[in-house]
């Protein structure tokens, strides 16, 4: 995992959705609080040059697009899954 996305990251899909991903050297841990719900998914995390591969310790296998860049100032990750962007900044 490159020291660049290791640490937490907030944000998500939408505006005002709650999604926090935490990165670690090989260990990743995804969480939501949205609407009435909540979740939580950790497993391990194999960073390539511009994907990440989830591999989750309870559900299935997930690939997804990331890219870092500079948005007003911060660094902003970037994430693809299923075709919805995402926006993570750091927190």
């Amino acid at each position: 995992m490159p020291r660049r996305l290791r640490g937490a990251w907030h944000g998500g899909p939408g505006d005002g959705e709650a999604y926090s991903l935490v990165l670690t050297a090989s260990r990743y841990v995804w969480t939501a609080d949205v609407g009435a719900g909540s979740w939580r998914d950790e497993g391990i995390a194999v960073v390539g040059e511009s994907s990440i591969r989830l591999i989750s310790y309870e559900g299935p296998e997930q690939l997804l697009g990331w890219r870092l860049e500079n948005v007003a100032g911060r660094e902003t990750l970037r994430i693809v899954q299923d075709g919805v962007a995402s926006s993570y900044v750091r927190g």
